[in-house]
């Protein structure tokens, strides 16, 4: 049945019953033709129609406030009738006995169906049916047309380079005759599937690009309880494969035309599923997308310890591994903070390995004091027409992209790893995100597209690396702590304290290296006043460590001049970390009694290391 069907079915039935006194049929009529509204009496018209009271010109607002209190009360029961007639009388209809059941109620349990997100898109919508009404179609405003598809508001059709440049190279004339098209397609009394064929992109109304994706939308957006906001026909996130899931595809379906096949699909599915969702299409195409994600076939054919493995691999104990998973869990972000090389940066590429398995469901980038909210989230850049002229182009940046993805695969687990996030003007960097890491149930208007809620998907976990021997941690304002759970690396306690022995062990090394660490870093703790500034056993993790050479160029190139950049202006103290000096000291320490007494000068350098 065709809305306009629906439509005149439920008009019929209002006839039929009697209009409350004073209630009236009011013609909406064909735009152009003089007065859009026009009173009708009890006969309902032909084509789209209002229920309602007519008033006449010439009284005052006053008037009009009391007159349309009083309309909507009277019209209230003829609501109530409505929607006990469609909507509410399916969904109360039993459906305790259909397979489908126990499938609906674990997505609305798992999904919270409607969210207040959910609610704002269906907002959205309705803003961008506006647009394409008539009254917006007469006066076409192609920026905010090309709005509507180049989105993800009510979901993406995807890129639409071509039909950008289609657009872009009309003329007015060009672009009246495209707005009359889409008046057609949207309300013409043709068939739904003819008009469809009409407006196809290689038909002779059709316009390069504009094709089942686009046409699609824009009949969901017109239709909300009719046309499923599902855009495309063949792939993973297709009706087709949509029919599969629910054991409706029929056999020659694929082989129809387009506007056939459009459809049929659609109706399938939406008569399927309307005992559970009434009208509701956008709810119907979010269980199908869940069911999508759910029924996705597993590439592993046993269950892998992936937590597991990594705690082995890595050397740190799996109950430290499952903390920070529960911290992201908990809040959805975490940051690693300590010394340089303690592994912080390791674990989380790590670790978002482990959680985000398949390369597209995670990513890692690195903030500089240059980064900005533009580079993070999204912003414009310059490029080139096809005629040469210098142009700017929105464009997402890495949180927006992946939260994209993790959007488009709820069922997923997606991480984001910041490496020296306090590296950034954070404030800057986030800007009104900050909202998002605290709410991720919410939306908010973004900088660049004030009209456009995003939110960040729960299954999006960020993972950042933070430096304390920088000094920069001050940086770190007291909005972002509140919003992100602090993992302290230190090399003197928690799960770093024995990483560099059970390393050494495990790799056949002796374990006094890890000692000679301990020692120096006891001393620069007393001498610099705090932990902060402590060297990471990381260093220390290569084999063969324990051969001179080896443990001498790793001492002079990595970890003498990170102890004389602390210690600047401090020269006795900067000679007392030279290598010789250093494991002099050790030896002295670690060397039993009668080693000592047989030592000698205490300023000649240590003779090797044993």
């Amino acid at each position: 049945m065709t809305p306009y069907d629906a439509a005149a079915e439920m008009a019929r039935e209002l006839a039929e019953e009697g209009l409350p006194n004073g209630i009236e049929f009011i013609e909406v009529r064909p735009h152009k033709t003089g007065d859009r509204l026009a009173p009708a009496g009890d006969t309902p018209p032909a084509g789209e129609l209002f229920v309602g009271r007519w008033f006449p010109g010439g009284i005052t607002s006053t008037e009009v406030r009391d007159r349309t209190v009083a309309t909507a009360a009277t019209l209230q029961p003829v609501f109530d009738a409505m929607m006990t007639k469609t909507q509410g009388a399916v969904i109360t209809a039993p459906v305790k006995d259909d397979p489908l059941q126990p499938l609906v109620t674990e997505f609305r349990q798992v999904s919270n169906y409607p969210t207040d997100i959910d609610e704002e898109t269906m907002a959205e919508r309705a803003l961008m049916a506006d647009v394409i009404s008539e009254d917006g179609l007469l006066g076409f405003d192609l920026h905010e047309f090309r709005r509507i598809y180049n989105t993800s508001r009510y979901g993406s059709p995807g890129p639409q380079a071509s039909l950008n440049t289609s657009l872009s190279q009309m003329s007015p004339e060009e672009l009246d005759v495209f707005a009359n098209n889409l008046e057609y397609l949207l309300r013409g009394k043709d068939a739904l599937e003819v008009r469809i064929n009409a407006l196809m992109d290689q038909n002779d109304k059709g316009v390069k690009g504009f094709g089942e994706a686009v046409i699609t939308k824009l009949l969901a957006i017109e239709y909300p309880a009719q046309i499923l906001p599902i855009y495309v026909y063949r792939g993973q996130k297709g009706k087709a494969r949509m029919l599969r899931l629910l054991n409706l595809h029929e056999e020659g379906i694929d082989s129809l035309d387009v506007g056939s096949r459009l459809v049929r699909s659609n109706d399938l599915i939406v008569e399927r599923l309307r005992p559970f969702f009434g009208d509701d299409a956008y709810g119907t195409a979010r269980l199908l997308y869940w069911l999508s994600e759910r029924e996705e076939p597993r590439v592993e054919t046993e269950e892998v310890d992936r937590i597991g493995n990594l705690a082995d691999e890595i050397h740190l104990d799996r109950a430290f591994l499952d903390e920070v998973i529960d911290l992201l869990q908990q809040r959805g972000q975490v940051i690693f903070y300590g010394p340089p090389g303690t592994g912080k940066t390791y674990v989380a590429k790590k670790l978002a390995r482990a959680l985000a398995p398949d390369r597209s469901q995670r990513m890692l980038v690195q903030f500089h004091p240059s980064t900005s909210y533009e580079d993070f989230f999204e912003g414009f850049r310059p490029e080139t027409d096809a005629e040469g002229q210098l142009t700017y182009r929105l464009v997402k940046g890495p949180l927006n992209l992946i939260a994209d993805r993790a959007k488009e695969n709820t069922s997923k687990q997606f991480v984001l790893v910041i490496d020296e996030i306090n590296r950034a003007n954070l404030p800057k960097v986030f800007g009104e995100l900050l909202f998002l890491l605290e709410y991720r149930e919410e939306s908010i208007r973004s900088l660049y597209r004030p009209d456009e809620p995003f939110e960040l998907p729960k299954n999006l976990w960020i993972i950042g690396t933070m430096n304390t021997a920088d000094r920069s941690i001050a940086l770190v304002d007291a909005a972002m702590r509140r919003r992100f759970h602090f993992v302290p690396f230190f090399p003197d306690r928690g799960p770093m304290a024995d990483l560099l022995r059970t390393w050494l062990f495990d790799h056949d090394e002796p374990v006094w290296v890890a000692d000679l660490l301990d020692m120096v870093n006891d001393e620069l703790r007393e001498r610099l006043g705090g932990p902060d500034l402590q060297i990471g056993p990381t260093h220390f993790m290569r084999d063969g460590i324990t051969d001179e050479p080896t443990l001498r160029q790793v001492w002079t190139y990595s970890v003498f001049p990170f102890i004389e950049e602390q210690l600047y202006g401090d020269q006795a103290g900067i000679r007392d970390y030279e290598f010789d000096r250093a494991m002099k000291r050790f030896q002295a320490k670690t060397a039993p009694v009668d080693e000592l007494e047989e030592s000698g000068d205490d300023d000649s350098p240590a003779s090797g290391v044993e």
